[in-house]
C-alpha cells in the first residue's frame, strides 16, 4: 500500500487551520507531527521523476496504470502500460519516441 509521505514539503501541519489550538490533522495512531518547510522529501523527488523526467532509469515503469500524466507537453492516460490521449475520435493509443508523440495506429 501507499504510505502518506509526512516529510513531504506539500503536507500541512498538524495544528494548520486550527481555530482552538488543537490539532486538525492527526497521524492514524493520534500523534500530531512537525512540518517539512526546508527541503523535497524523498518521496517528493520520486514523484517529481515519475512525473516529469523523461530520462529516469526504468522511465515506462516509474508511471502508474490508471493515473494520467503531462509529458512533453501532452496529457496522456497510462493504462495497460500503454499511452492514450483523448481526440476528437475517442480514446487512441499512443507511443512515444525521442521525445515525440506519435498515434500507435
Amino acid at each position: 500500500t501507499d504510505e502518506l509521505d509526512f516529510n513531504s514539503i506539500m503536507m500541512y501541519g498538524s495544528y494548520d487551520f486550527s481555530k482552538n489550538g488543537s490539532p486538525t490533522i492527526v497521524k492514524r495512531n493520534g500523534d500530531t507531527y512537525n512540518v517539512n518547510r526546508s527541503a523535497l522529501s524523498s518521496g517528493d523527488l520520486e514523484g517529481i521523476m515519475q512525473m516529469y523526467s523523461a530520462n529516469a532509469p526504468s522511465y515506462e515503469a516509474t508511471y502508474r496504470n490508471g493515473n494520467y500524466y503531462t509529458i512533453d507537453g501532452v496529457n496522456v492516460y497510462r493504462m495497460h502500460d500503454k499511452w492514450y490521449f483523448y481526440s476528437e475520435d475517442g480514446w487512441r493509443e499512443l507511443k512515444r519516441k525521442e521525445g515525440n508523440w506519435f498515434f500507435a495506429d
